[in-house]
């Protein structure tokens, strides 16, 4: 796994002021997509749409539409013991079959729709979880939105990479110096869905430096081997001690921060499922939280935000902005 550190902040480094706040950036109210095509007989595309008690009937039907329109073969299947489900705002749909009856099937796509408590019972299904990570392992592809990311493919640990990356590439789109350092014995780190990641150097090495801020990201492998790295537990205390930024997002809060006295008297948010261990919970429904020094977060979904809080926080709102702009995240 890896350990983010950010150090020799420029143009400047801002310290931290004890005011309390979360951030919030506006999504893009019109999104454009561009696809190309080519008027191929080739067999159709076999697709799964997962659907739930409690899934948002949106965004189901709608991509089961589209991907129909365009010939996909798309199989829309329950994860309850019955076909029919109670999607959001009394709206029932009917799916074609039980996921328990798909699982031996091959896919093209997985995709999963959100809503709450929708995404919630599909990640309570032990069938789809083994049929979607099995994509995962196969190479094939698999989406989801709104609710889903997190609170599907994150539990079922389909986004551990996904988090550190979005943090690195938007520090250093910052312009800050960022130090990915390994807390293994090797540089190399397996993300999901196969990804190899390099770290910058191993932890022996960069725990001989100091930094302007340490950020942890998440995945609950990741957050458990952060909890039992002696010499990055010594690192964070030390940089809490010294009154400097130090940052943690999804299950690392929790499962590092928290149970190394890293929280104490602080505000701080985790992944939903993980909020219960935190002593302090008053702010945990926020996405992303600053008090003082300390920088959290929730998970996968929220990994921008968090970032953008970062660059927000060191180099000002504007430079923040100016980021979230040119990724098409907010407004132009």
């Amino acid at each position: 796994m890896a350990l983010l550190q950010l150090r020799h902040l420029t143009p400047h480094s801002l310290p931290f002021t004890p005011k309390l706040r979360h951030f919030h950036f506006s999504a893009l109210k019109f999104p454009r997509f561009s696809f190309s095509a080519s008027a191929s007989t080739a067999m159709a595309k076999k697709v799964l749409v997962p659907i739930a008690n409690g899934t948002e009937p949106m965004e189901a039907v709608i991509t089961i539409d589209v991907l129909r329109r365009s010939g996909a073969d798309v199989t829309v299947a329950s994860v309850e013991k019955q076909l029919p489900v109670d999607a959001c705002h009394g709206v029932k749909i009917v799916a074609d079959a039980l996921v328990v009856d798909c699982t031996n099937t091959i896919f093209d796509l997985i995709a999963l729709p959100g809503g709450m408590p929708g995404a919630t019972n599909l990640k309570n299904c032990g069938a789809l979880e083994s049929v979607v990570k099995k994509q995962a392992a196969d190479g094939r592809l698999y989406a989801a939105v709104c609710a889903s990311p997190a609170v599907a493919l994150g539990s079922w640990g389909l986004l551990k990479g996904l988090k550190v990356i979005i943090i690195i590439d938007i520090l250093r789109r910052a312009k800050a110096n960022v130090v990915v350092a390994s807390v293994g014995d090797n540089l190399e780190i397996l993300a999901s869905r196969k990804v190899k990641l390099v770290a910058d150097m191993l932890l022996d090495e960069a725990a001989k430096l100091s930094y302007d801020l340490i950020v942890l990201p998440g995945g609950l492998g990741g957050a458990q081997a952060f909890a039992n790295s002696d010499k990055l537990v010594n690192l964070l205390k030390k940089q809490m001690q010294s009154n400097k930024p130090y940052g943690a997002i999804c299950a690392s809060p929790a499962l590092v921060l928290e149970p190394h006295g890293l929280l104490k008297g602080k505000k701080a948010t985790a992944f939903p499922a993980m909020c219960n261990k935190l002593s302090d919970q008053s702010f945990i429904d926020n996405r992303v939280v600053v008090d003082g020094n300390l920088i959290t977060s929730r998970g996968p979904g929220t990994a921008m935000e968090f970032a953008l809080g970062i660059v927000e926080k060191f180099f000002g709102r504007q430079k923040a902005l100016e980021l979230a702009k040119v990724m098409l995240f907010v407004r132009q």
